[in-house]
């Protein structure tokens, strides 16, 4: 990802320590603000959740028509797999290999799929996988609507801990009153595993973009509203990743959203080893 500096009129800076989100605005002296310059365009990251299960026959169908997206706009579609527990029998593992993360559960129980596959594009009302033309036509839709801030990720991992350190920065290109949060996932991918399809039982199908956890809680954390332009807010997590995940194969997701309705505003990500810069 593309690091943007931004003069900045009032900076606030968040820093999750505890469990606890402590924040703090400065306002700039008139002399210390510097001559106004010309914004670079922020380029808008949609979000896309793929409600999915390894006995779903149809969900591998959905996640090449999300697979699509993203090589039709690179960088700018990110996909998160959900398996939840109380999806059912859809869910249940094929094997000793089990998907389902804890958390899932809280995503699918909010946006109530009424079948898998199903997608949410930007937290808005869940699609069925029996109209996969309008999960490309939603994000070819949002695609090109207005980001209003621009987000970065900043991975430190310590190998020998397993723990990884993610610091972000929002910065808002425009003013934005909405109650606006922040979530910090963790995904997996090349999961080398069964699943079974319309063509039948696949062994060593590829399962990618499953979300394991999130950094902070599950809603994230509150950054505030009526944002002025050149804002930021930025903050700091950290998780230790389970034995069982690839580290070299993780990356963070980190995305902004209205805090009451749940709309995803702007998205990002970052490897866990190494950062998207590198």
């Amino acid at each position: 990802m593309e690091k943007r500096i931004f003069k900045n009129l009032l900076a606030c800076s968040a820093i999750l320590a505890g469990g606890a989100l402590l924040t703090s605005c400065d306002d700039i002296d008139e002399q210390d603000r510097l001559i106004p310059v010309e914004r670079p365009t922020v380029e808008r990251v949609v979000l896309a959740l793929d409600f999915t299960g390894m006995r779903c026959v149809n969900c591998p169908n959905a996640a090449e028509t999300l697979h699509n997206s993203m090589e039709k706009y690179p960088g700018s579609v990110i996909v998160v797999g959900i398996h939840a527990n109380a999806a059912g029998d859809f869910t249940l593992p094929l094997g000793p290999l089990d998907l389902r993360a804890p958390v899932s559960d809280v995503y699918y129980n909010y946006f109530k799929p009424a079948a898998l596959p199903s997608a949410s594009i930007d937290g808005a009302t869940v699609l069925s996988g029996t109209e996969l033309s309008k999960w490309t036509a939603t994000i070819d839709a949002n695609i090109s609507r207005p980001a209003p801030a621009d987000i970065e990720l900043t991975t430190d991992y310590n190998e020998s801990s397993r723990e990884v350190t993610v610091d972000y920065k929002v910065t808002f290109n425009e003013m934005h009153s909405e109650d606006t949060s922040i979530l910090l996932w963790i995904t997996e991918s090349d999961i080398t595993g069964p699943q079974l399809s319309t063509s039948g039982f696949i062994l060593e199908y590829k399962h990618n973009h499953v979300l394991r956890a999130s950094l902070n809680g599950d809603w994230g954390e509150v950054l505030g509203s009526n944002f002025t332009t050149e804002q930021e807010c930025s903050g700091t997590a950290t998780l230790k990743l389970d034995e069982s995940w690839n580290a070299a194969n993780c990356e963070i997701v980190g995305f902004i959203f209205n805090t009451g309705n749940k709309s995803v505003q702007q998205a990002a990500s970052a490897h866990v080893v190494g950062t998207a810069e590198e």
